[in-house]
């Protein structure tokens, strides 16, 4: 029996670094700007299609559920902390009560208004 060779693998989309530096970029403005869920979680899908499209399955599916895991871990933190059932009821500040003979005809101790 020949073997017969297989098909060659098709070539790995090789990314030029100005579009790394670009993802780069927008990663650091998701992160100055505080984005919200949505557009954190279309910038991360931007940011993990290079992977998928380089064949990096793994890796690419690996960093999907770790930010998912983060994703939720977040949004529970934030829905959390929330929620005021534990809470007792808020502190009230304490009464100001003017001191006798210091400021109490105005805004000098000696009368001036």
């Amino acid at each position: 029996m020949s073997r017969s060779k297989s098909a060659p693998a098709p070539a790995a989309v090789i990314l030029d670094p100005r579009a790394k530096l670009y993802l780069m970029l927008l990663a650091n403005t998701l992160l100055f700007f505080h984005a919200d869920a949505r557009a954190e979680a279309l910038l991360t899908a931007l940011f993990l299609t290079p992977l998928f499209l380089a064949g990096r399955w793994r890796m690419g599916l690996r960093l999907t559920a770790c930010y998912a895991v983060l994703l939720g871990w977040g949004l529970w933190s934030d829905a959390a902390t929330l929620d005021t059932a534990g809470l007792r009821a808020p502190r009230q500040p304490p009464a100001l009560t003017p001191t006798p003979g210091y400021m109490s005809s105005g805004c000098f101790p000696w009368g001036f208004a």
